[in-house]
């Protein structure tokens, strides 16, 4: 409590008082907690100040500051190691002496024990930098228990571990603190001149290379074709040249001359087998991973010739194509494979791997002609007793074969290049003429020959970068917006065929590019030949497509012939027979249904492209009908956050562990299946083919038990196997008649909107109106416009009729996109998502910001719409319904 305003009194259980100034003198004002006996006798008040605890002299007037100060449940840092140990302050008041004999030691060190001790500490610390420098892989003592060794033959009452601990940082911080000085002040060596060769024995080939432009950035972003980039884990800020460096190195010592980077290790000595040997040096590691461009060099040399392409990338991509000319690497024709190298780790401790398998990296092996270079550490394997390389093979005969103590996970050979004298020819006409000239005419030849359409022709011609420029948007003529929807639709198109065509672009004399532009005709023979079959929406169709992807719409209209859900992880029973895949498919049943609700709301009604609905709805039937097919839809926690395989043990009447069958699967049922999981918990896979339909109890017990941001995949399956889906792809099928959009009720819905302007007083063009309001869930007034075709002076005739009533209230409301509205609440949403009236909610399923989409037929989401009205649940603001209070008495 405060006595008379200037100190702090705090009594403890045993009778005895503390006291502390308050507040301090230096400021602050730390709460006393008692007396804390210390061997020697001394009794320290122990203060609290916020979570550090504060020894300070008995009786003191604070002048002085602090003795010292802990803050529990922290590591301490170097100065203080054994803070580590000390307890919370809740029981400070059970310490006890750990080590008496040691602390009367401590307190009678003299001056020369000190610097005994202080001279053994730094010889310890000497002795283990020594022995770390001298091998490769420093596998003795750490410096800590070294140090702590030759403290305790200098302390030998000091008992207690964690004091000899505490002593032993505080003596290695005066060692390190003296060794820091003494570097300070010795004078600067002068500079050695060094060849550049020897330069790159500790630097790396090629270390000097920083050409303009061609840092990893530029690269990265200059070779990619959408999703497909060179890859990597650097992500901090200043450039670095890591891939052409790499490609430099690489195409040297494929052209038969020897790595001169730093030295192999030797700790793991290489025996040759069969002829193979080992070069003395290594070439760079730790790059993007760039191998992937190998597949891609007429393409990208067109890119570089093309005028839509920054100056900056045009020069990133010359410096690459330049340096991939220097040798084998330009033409690989099936000389060249990208490999996955697994070597088993041995030793003593093969759960923990074996360290000196890290100094594979840049290693080069070779066999008469034949090469393989380690490119990067692909890490272990789950079992941590195989280390993982990514090699570049190269066999000029194309034989390859296995490389001798490895075993071949995976293999890709690059069979697609570019001849050396033809890419060479082009980047020297790119170097001297500048891009080859834009040619309006050739992208509308292509479009004439294919049907791709304008701008998809635009865009694959000008080879663009995912995101050009304003200035490359002005020369083909194209809005940002709508050149990336074109771009979307092309690379929704097979990777193969897509580079199949931009490589049929460039001409086999690259100087036609100049004199005549693009091989057209070449181009257009791809695309019969691989994509003329390929249903596409045509982009002069120009439908809202928004809230779902190229791929999954075009893998609706042509499902049939689609590998969807066709590859898995075979599940081995070990029998060698057939049995189930597990196909990794989160997100992917949601794609696909959102896709095709996409298509059945937007598609105009009659258009031909409706008949391949209900086609694509039973193809994707068929693949998930599939008795092998499992989807892992990563559903492995429940709703709290349990594991979910108790929960669906308990519902299946399971035992609460084992069970499982020969394939390592828990059946629950014909249609759940447990996994085993992260750690030791189990994940729940789904057998589409084991599902009676959408009521199967299944989708009840998954639904009610893990948390509603997991469940979309499975609602998606439950809707593909309703029927109502058959009626909603089916709707609108072609039948000879003119097609048009179903959203407008004059002509899907003709008689309702007669009974609705009769009803309501309305003409037919205001009921109309109305009806759109009422039932869609986007009726801006772009959208009305499109959808019926009325010129400006009939919609707005429509409107203001529309607003005089009190059907409908006209506001302005954010991202609306309109002026009249239902008289009900609102919805605000973020995008895809419209923000729409609440009233709209039981109309079709409203969730977070993703599209809504009916479930219904547009025509049967009119007539649902108008029966509410014509059953008295038309829209209208809730009354507040709030009670009259009740009158004071008067007095």
């Amino acid at each position: 409590a405060p006595a008379d305003g200037h100190r702090i009194v705090t009594g403890t259980p045993d009778g005895h008082t503390v006291t502390l100034p308050h507040p301090l003198p230096g400021g602050g004002s730390p709460v006393p907690l008692g007396a804390l006996t210390l061997p020697g006798g001394s009794r320290p008040v122990v203060a609290l100040n916020h979570r550090s605890v504060e020894a300070h002299p008995a009786d003191s007037d604070g002048a002085g500051g602090s003795l010292w100060s802990v803050t529990p449940d922290s590591s301490g840092g170097n100065d203080a190691a054994g803070t580590v140990y000390v307890p919370p302050i809740a029981y400070w008041h059970a310490l006890r002496p750990r080590d008496e004999r040691g602390s009367i030691a401590l307190r009678n060190l003299t001056d020369a024990r000190a610097e005994e001790l202080f001279n053994e500490v730094a010889a310890a610390v000497a002795r283990h930098l020594e022995a770390f420098r001298a091998v490769e892989e420093y596998t003795g003592p750490s410096a800590r228990e070294l140090t702590e060794e030759a403290a305790a033959r200098v302390l030998p009452e000091v008992s207690d571990a964690r004091l000899l601990a505490g002593v032993t940082a505080l003596v290695r911080n005066a060692v390190d603190r003296a060794v820091a000085a003494a570097r300070y002040l010795e004078p600067p060596k002068p500079a050695q001149p060094a060849a550049p060769r020897d330069t790159a024995r500790t630097k790396g080939m090629f270390f000097d290379h920083e050409p303009e432009h061609g840092d990893d950035t530029t690269l990265r972003n200059a070779s990619a074709w959408g999703s497909e980039r060179m890859h990597g884990s650097w992500w901090a800020g200043g450039n670095r040249w890591t891939a052409i460096r790499q490609i430099l190195a690489v195409n040297h010592v494929l052209g038969g001359q020897p790595a001169f980077g730093p030295p192999t290790p030797s700790k793991v000595p290489f025996t040759s087998v069969d002829g193979w040997q080992r070069d003395e040096y290594t070439v760079p590691g730790d790059s993007l991973t760039w191998p992937s461009v190998l597949d891609k060099l007429p393409e990208l040399a067109y890119r570089a010739a093309s005028a839509t392409t920054s100056p900056e990338h045009r020069t990133g991509l010359l410096v690459l194509l330049e340096a991939l000319a220097a040798g084998p690497l330009a033409d690989p024709a099936g000389t060249v494979r990208l490999v996955e190298l697994i070597e088993p780790l041995g030793g003593e401790a093969p759960g923990r791997g074996r360290p000196e398998a890290v100094h594979r990296l840049g290693q080069v092996l070779r066999k008469g002609a034949r090469t393989v270079v380690v490119l990067a550490d692909r890490g272990r394997n789950t079992r941590d007793d195989a280390a993982c390389w990514l090699a570049l093979d190269h066999d000029p005969t194309g034989a390859f074969g296995p490389v001798p103590g490895f075993t071949l996970d995976h293999e890709r050979v690059h069979r697609q290049g570019i001849a050396r004298d033809r890419l060479t020819r082009l980047t020297a006409l790119v170097r001297e003429q500048g891009p080859a000239p834009w040619r309006p005419e050739a992208a509308e030849a292509f479009h004439t020959a294919t049907g791709i359409g304008p701008l998809q022709s635009a865009a694959l011609l000008s080879a663009a970068v995912q995101e050009p420029g304003a200035e490359a948007l002005t020369l083909l003529g194209a809005k940002t917006r709508a050149f990336e929807e074109a771009q979307a639709r092309l690379d929704a198109l097979p990777r193969d065929d897509r580079h199949a065509l931009l490589r049929a672009l460039l001409p086999e004399d690259p100087a036609e590019l100049w004199a005549t532009g693009p091989d057209i005709r070449a181009a257009a023979e791809v695309w019969q030949e691989r994509l003329s079959s390929l249903v596409r929406v045509p982009e002069e169709l120009d439908l809202d497509l928004s809230g779902t992807t190229s791929g999954a719409v075009d893998l609706v209209l042509n499902a049939g012939s689609r590998t969807w859900l066709a590859h898995g992880t075979p599940v081995q029973d070990g029998t060698g027979r057939p049995g189930l895949r597990v196909a990794g498919a989160r997100g992917t049943i949601a794609s696909a249904l959102t896709a095709l609700h996409t298509l059945a709301y937007t598609l105009p009604y009659g258009h031909p492209l409706r008949a391949h609905l209900p086609v694509g709805l039973a193809a994707l039937r068929g693949r998930l009908a599939d008795p092998d097919l499992v989807l892992d839809l990563g559903l492995h926690w429940t709703e709290s956050g349990g594991p979910i395989g108790a929960t669906v043990r308990a519902a299946h009447g399971l035992p609460e562990s084992g069970g499982a069958d020969a394939d390592g699967l828990v059946r629950a049922g014909t249609a759940l299946l447990l996994a085993p999981g992260y750690g030791n918990n189990e994940k729940l896979l789904i057998r589409p083919a084991g599902l009676a339909g959408p009521d199967d109890p299944a989708f009840g017990l998954v639904e009610g038990t893990v948390a509603s941001h997991g469940t979309g995949d499975l609602l998606a399956l439950r809707a593909l196997l309703d029927e109502k889906t058959d009626a909603l792809a089916s709707a609108g099928a072609p039948d000879g008649s003119p097609h048009h959009p179903a959203q407008d009720p004059t002509r899907a819905v003709p008689d309702l909107v007669a009974e609705a302007g009769k009803t309501l007083d309305l003409s037919t063009d205001a009921a109309a109106l109305y009806l759109m309001l009422l039932a869609l869930p986007d009726p801006t007034d772009r959208n009305c416009v499109r959808w019926t075709e009325w010129k400006p002076a009939r919609i707005k005739k429509a409107r203001a009729e529309l607003a005089a009533t009190d059907l409908v209230v006209e506001a302005k409301r954010s991202r609306a996109g309109r002026s009249l509205f239902l008289p009900c609440g609102w919805l605000e949403r973020g995008a895809p998502g419209l923000p729409l009236e609440t009233w709209k909610e039981r109309l079709y399923p409203v969730a977070g910001s993703t599209r809504t989409l009916p479930h219904l037929p547009v025509p049967e989401l009119f007539a649902a719409a108008w029966a509410r009205v014509g059953d008295g649940d038309a829209p209208a603001f809730e009354e507040l319904d709030t009670r009259a209070t009740r009158k004071g008495r008067r007095r």
